[in-house]
């Protein structure tokens, strides 16, 4: 738990993540004199049918919404929801909303999954406050953290938000899945459809997790990585060309992708999530990523760290799918500087108590444990054998 309240205003990411939650779960009554959205016609999304969920950006933000100039996207403001509670027959009613986290498990990515598994619980608890009724879905591979500095990184969430022994929660649901560096959108689809080679026992697959998403929630997805998702006009690394018999893997297929066989494997991808496959389930779906952009203006220049480096790539299918959904993004080279949180290596390596840096506005502990002591006790208690 934080040891510190957070000032929204100074996080960026995170202030424009939670509004854009928050705007995603208002749905409102049409009443008189109130206008129905429809995407904008850059969406790919049929312009003929109407989106009233989709959240609007706007240049300039209300005045009761807190801004600085340091943050990248716009501030998210639903105006169907404003509109309805001016109007008296309207209702606003807020929906729940699920969110699905996606993490990449390569061997670069152990400072970024460090962080998210020392940030999450503080992200979890503000949403738990503001009343949103969410879920959380992580994917990525679960376990203790990996010694090794090739990867892959597992991680493991703590309580309140998981179970013990990095198990789900009573919001939260980890889906055991070594998610590649340029694999997500593959592997998000794959996964999801249960197609061949993303199955429980296939090493790119996982178990089934469709069953988790709700028909009535907004959904939003959030990926966390410091390369980009190959597509067939940008390969990275990988020398093999796409496979021509196959449908084309582009930067927005994570929407649009037919289904069928994957173009850099013998793989078979799921349908797009705005496909007719799924219906409306994905309905007004927003994007966000904390990946390695370096520039406003320019796609092609990646971030780097302050001790110095590079990420692998600079993302652009993810610079394509934020802007499209009207969704926000971090840089990862910033770690966790949107949430206030500075990890200090030395303390982290050190296995020391206190493992934030001396300028961090929130205080992460290390809380130990003995976990063969906790079951012995949990099997006395059960057992009526007392401690």
């Amino acid at each position: 738990m934080p040891s510190a309240s957070l000032d929204w205003s100074r996080f960026s990411f995170f202030r424009s993540l939670f509004l854009v939650l928050l705007a995603g779960t208002l749905g409102a009554s049409t009443a008189a004199g109130c206008t129905v959205r429809t995407p904008p016609p850059d969406t790919g999304r049929d312009t003929g049918t109407v989106y009233p969920d989709v959240p609007t950006p706007l240049d300039v933000p209300p005045s009761d919404v807190p801004r600085d100039t340091s943050y990248d996207a716009p501030i998210i403001v639903d105006r169907d929801a404003a509109c309805a509670t001016a109007s008296a027959p309207a209702i606003v009613e807020r929906r729940p909303v699920d969110i699905i986290l996606v993490v990449d498990n390569s061997g670069s990515m152990a400072p970024a999954i460090a962080q998210v598994r020392a940030g999450i619980n503080t992200f979890a608890d503000e949403l738990f406050a503001s009343g949103l009724d969410y879920r959380l879905i992580l994917l990525t591979l679960r376990g203790a953290p990996s010694s090794g500095p090739t990867g892959p990184h597992r991680l493991c969430v703590d309580p309140p938000l998981a179970g013990a022994d990095c198990g789900d929660g009573e919001r939260f649901f980890h889906i055991d899945v070594n998610i590649g560096s340029t694999k997500p959108i593959e592997q998000l689809l794959g996964t999801l459809g249960q197609r061949a080679g993303y199955g429980a026992s296939d090493s790119d697959g996982s178990e089934p997790w469709e069953h988790l998403l709700r028909p009535e929630a907004t959904k939003t997805i959030v990926v966390v990585t410091d390369d980009n998702a190959r597509t067939c006009d940008r390969r990275g690394p990988s020398s093999r060309v796409c496979d021509v018999g196959d449908p084309p893997l582009t930067v927005t297929s994570l929407e649009d992708f037919p289904g069928g066989g994957n173009p850099f494997s013998s793989l078979t991808i799921g349908p797009g999530l705005l496909t007719a496959s799924y219906g409306s389930l994905f309905e007004g779906y927003t994007f966000n990523a904390i990946y390695g952009w370096g520039s406003e203006t320019d796609p092609d220049v990646e971030c780097t760290y302050a001790g110095g480096g590079s990420v692998e790539a600079p993302g652009h299918t993810y610079t394509t799918l934020v802007q499209r959904t009207a969704g926000v993004r971090a840089r990862i080279c910033d770690g966790l500087s949107f949430l206030g949180i500075e990890l200090s290596e030395t303390n982290n390596e050190a296995n020391a108590e206190v493992i934030s840096g001396a300028n961090s506005r929130v205080s992460v502990r290390v809380i130990r444990t003995d976990e063969e002591v906790m079951i012995a006790r949990s099997v006395s208690s059960v057992l009526g054998l007392g401690q």
